[in-house]
């Protein structure tokens, strides 16, 4: 199911909350009483609406909050090892980028190969994973999007491997993605709901009511939904080569969502925060300024378990120098991301 359903579901809300109000726009023309009831539902409703919360839920002035990339991750059955090491050879011989990053140390092409022929029993027997290196979608109109991306293959147990992937977005997504998060965002969209009530006489009637959400909740699910969509994108661009169990499946793929910012967690920026998807008591310190957040309140019927995010105060020290905070989440992410994507397999499968 393209884009994991979320724009159809989107649409589909949108054409029954058009539909409610007009709906219920035209019986307030009806004569009588009828009609003076049907008003009085309409103005309450959809005429009279309120906002949840008034307040602001831009970025904190002077401040900043952006993604660095995200970091995804699919099941592969332990039969289909062969079709593995397939799409591993594809991508090494079509979309590798190791020319962008001359400073970056590679295996020749034969090393991998190697690796990837013995990984049957090699995989297992000694490694827990292997780098693949770096890739991008040149040639792909995906490119627009994505601008290069990891490849680590990960035990998972004994039936299941996992390919983990670190994707990193063009700037002119990350620039779209930046104007969301810093915008003051007002919505007034509502979910409208069908329920049976008593009309003049007793007879049973269908009429609408309209559940609404804070604004700061439809930021956090317009940011999601954001990355998702381009989630969905990269996988399908790589479905045609590997066996992905969850994408498969048309379920959405775990991931982890990098933020780097300046701002200091501790200060009060509730609002902006919740913006982001977030609440203070979800989430768990890495140290001072490393900070992940588990299953976030977006809407309660979307609570995901599907998704973590990963707040970082930034340093400014570029990575590679080993004092970088950037340093510090690559190695954090290398030991342990594994284990928060096999939590939240286990949600999924």
């Amino acid at each position: 199911m393209k884009y994991y359903g979320i724009k159809r579901a989107k649409r589909h809300e949108e054409l029954m909350y058009w539909y409610a109000r007009i709906s219920t726009r035209v019986k307030t023309y009806l004569p009588g009483q009828r009609g003076k009831l049907w008003k009085r539902d309409y103005d309450i409703i959809f005429r009279n609406g309120f906002r949840l919360s008034s307040f602001e839920n831009k970025i904190p002035e002077n401040h900043y909050v952006c993604l660095d990339h995200i970091v995804t991750s699919d099941l592969i059955l332990g039969e289909e090892i062969s079709k593995l090491k397939s799409g591993l050879k594809w991508l090494l011989m079509n979309q590798r980028a190791g020319d962008r990053f001359l400073a970056l140390p590679v295996n020749s092409v034969e090393e991998v190969f190697e690796k990837i022929d013995n990984m049957d029993s090699d995989l297992l027997a000694w490694h827990s994973w292997i780098d693949c290196g770096l890739f991008d979608f040149r040639g792909n109109k995906i490119q627009k999007s994505i601008d290069y991306f990891s490849v680590n293959v990960r035990v998972v147990n004994s039936s299941f491997l996992s390919l983990e992937f670190s994707v990193f977005l063009s700037e002119e997504k990350k620039k779209e993605l930046e104007e969301i998060i810093n915008a003051d965002y007002h919505e007034d969209r509502g979910e409208a709901r069908k329920y049976l009530s008593s009309g003049i006489k007793g007879k049973t009637i269908i009429k609408y009511t309209v559940s609404r959400y804070p604004d700061y909740t439809l930021k956090a699910k317009r940011i999601n939904d954001f990355i998702s969509f381009l989630q969905w994108e990269f996988f399908d661009a790589l479905s045609d080569h590997f066996p992905f169990v969850i994408h498969g499946r048309d379920i959405q793929a775990p991931r982890i969502d990098v933020f780097f910012t300046d701002i200091d967690y501790h200060d009060d920026h509730k609002w902006f925060w919740n913006s982001m998807g977030i609440d203070d008591w979800c989430g768990q310190f890495i140290d001072e300024r490393q900070k992940m957040f588990f299953p976030n309140a977006l809407f309660s019927k979307e609570r995901s378990q599907k998704r973590l995010i990963y707040i970082v105060k930034d340093d400014e020290i570029e990575a590679g120098q080993l004092l970088s905070v950037k340093d510090e989440v690559y190695f954090h992410m290398k030991d342990y991301s594994c284990d928060y994507f096999q939590h939240m397999f286990a949600s999924i499968i």
